[in-house]
């Protein structure tokens, strides 16, 4: 009996701890269920904060370069007078299709008193030490001078567009090995409608004039002699006619004198014709 007895309560005492180890377990499977979806949840909104707060970092990266893309809108055009260098040999030929320094194309514009009117532009190329503005200036008093070629019966107009001429202030690096008639270190005339004055002569003169003429009346006679070319003289006149006699304005006379007794920078009465 006592037997028994025992042996109900060692089963009851086994049967509970079996009951209570089942329950436990599903318990703590149950809850381990309910927690993962919380977790994963916790999880996709931790993503979303970051997405949210790397958001506005991006609208801030964005902001100047729209602002920047605003600001270079507005173009500045250059001056009329500006250039930045010489155009491409070939692009500015004369209106008959050539481009030589021995073929002139008459130039039609005839003013009301029967003057014939040459409209020229003033340009700089590279990076010159003269004043652009003071260069200018001073080639408008050559041209329109009553000693130089106006005597001839022309009259220069400078223009901002639909010029006959350009005049050009160059560097010597601009001018060098820009066609056959030019160099860098003296000024000459393309075959392009382009009368081109090397800067450094321009301020300077040269060796051979520095005792017979002063700078301004050697800016005279370069304008006035490399204009001679563009009018159609383009042979250089090689000397003077009588043995020290005045230079004519076709000499070459930054090189020299030749036979010639004095330097000048004005055109001589026998030189007053033009091909244009």
């Amino acid at each position: 009996m006592t037997k028994n007895v025992e042996f109900r309560k060692e089963l009851f005492i086994t049967t509970v701890i079996w009951v209570f180890l089942v329950v436990g377990a599903g318990t703590f499977l149950g809850l381990k269920m309910l927690m993962k979806p919380k977790e994963e949840v916790k999880e996709e909104e931790t993503v979303a904060e970051v997405v949210e707060e790397e958001e506005p970092e991006g609208e801030k990266v964005e902001e100047p370069e729209e602002k920047e893309e605003e600001a270079e809108e507005p173009k500045v055009e250059p001056a009329a007078t500006d250039a930045l260098g010489p155009s491409p040999v070939g692009t500015g030929i004369n209106a008959n299709g050539t481009n030589s320094a021995t073929t002139y194309d008459a130039v039609g514009h005839v003013g009301a008193d029967g003057v014939k009117v040459i409209y020229y532009k003033t340009l700089v190329w590279g990076t010159v030490v003269a004043n652009f503005e003071d260069f200018r200036a001073k080639v408008a008093e050559t041209l329109s001078d009553a000693r130089g070629w106006v005597r001839g019966g022309l009259r220069f107009v400078e223009v901002s567009s639909g010029q006959d001429l350009n005049i050009v202030l160059s560097d010597a690096a601009s001018l060098e090995g820009y066609n056959g008639y030019c160099s860098g270190s003296l000024s000459c005339t393309s075959g392009y409608n382009e009368v081109i004055i090397n800067d450094e002569r321009w301020r300077e003169g040269t060796a051979e004039t520095a005792g017979g003429l002063s700078i301004r009346d050697y800016q005279n006679m370069v304008v006035n002699h490399e204009v001679g070319h563009w009018l159609g003289h383009y042979n250089h006149t090689e000397a003077c006619e009588v043995n020290g006699g005045v230079a004519p304005i076709m000499l070459q006379q930054s090189t020299g004198l030749r036979n010639c007794g004095s330097f000048n920078p004005w055109p001589l009465d026998s030189e007053l014709w033009t091909l244009r």
